[in-house]
């Protein structure tokens, strides 16, 4: 797939999706956790079900003090997409993910979010949230959904 298509995939999504997706049918979610301080933690970013799915945008935010992003990767199910993951700002990522043909199934992890726990973390216990979710089939039509973010549980 050529780049000026990659970043027309990214543009149609940008402006077609411009807020919160409102509550529906689909669910993004990130599962609990738990994990040590200093430990490697892989963080799924899962949708409960998904119906030709070519478009996503998220942001995400974490706890920068506790958690330090290294790298986000894309999933089995979603090796087709183009992905960006803007980290600039600790705390907060963009991640963007576009391909011409959608994917379908069931409980799928859209993308491995990889964090390093930081052997100082403050709490016992670290929140993962989302602040926008926004989808789009491959006909460019939004998908309603709803989002729920997750807990990493630091153990000794």
């Amino acid at each position: 797939m050529g780049k000026g298509l990659l970043v027309a995939l990214a543009t149609a999504l940008l402006l077609l999706c411009r807020g919160v997706v409102p509550a529906g049918a689909v669910e993004i979610y990130v599962p609990d956790l738990k994990a040590k301080a200093g430990q490697k933690v892989v963080v799924p970013v899962m949708i409960d079900q998904a119906v030709k799915l070519a478009g996503v945008k998220l942001i995400m935010t974490y706890d920068a003090r506790a958690l330090q992003y290294m790298e986000g990767e894309k999933t089995k199910q979603t090796t087709s997409f183009m992905h960006i993951v803007n980290d600039r700002n600790p705390g907060r990522l963009i991640i963007v993910m576009a391909g011409a043909r959608g994917i379908t199934g069931h409980r799928i992890a859209l993308v491995n979010i990889n964090f390093q726990l930081k052997k100082n973390a403050p709490d016992t216990n670290t929140r993962l949230d989302f602040v926008t979710v926004q989808l789009m089939t491959e006909q460019l039509t939004e998908v309603k959904g709803t989002f729920k973010g997750g807990v990493i549980e630091i153990i000794p």
